[in-house]
């Protein structure tokens, strides 16, 4: 299988770009692109679970596997969720979210 991997570079400070991408009502701003209503829920704290979910309780659940705040958030996908009813996969792997270092 092929591992693909994105960067892009964002004119903001670190702690700017983690409110958007996990507060409450922007990660529902973000998210519309691809689909409307989207929203978590869950705590991002290490080990938890989240459920990443359209206003049809469709989706996916995930556990955080790290969380360094501003920096880093790893999840791995453990299943999908559809209408309301969790359904685990075997997917192997999981995303993640890295900030690199950089001067400010």
């Amino acid at each position: 299988m092929e591992k693909l991997s994105y960067e892009i570079q964002i004119n903001a400070t670190p702690e700017k770009i983690w409110s958007v991408l996990w507060g409450e009502i922007t990660y529902r701003q973000w998210t519309a692109v691809f689909a409307e209503g989207s929203f978590y829920q869950g705590n991002l704290e290490e080990g938890r679970i989240v459920k990443f979910l359209d206003p049809n309780n469709n989706g996916m659940f995930s556990k955080v596997e790290k969380n360094v705040p501003n920096k880093e958030i790893r999840f791995l996908h453990l299943g999908e969720i559809v209408a309301g009813v969790e359904a685990p996969q075997e997917w192997g792997g999981g995303n993640r979210v890295l900030f690199p270092e950089r001067d400010r």
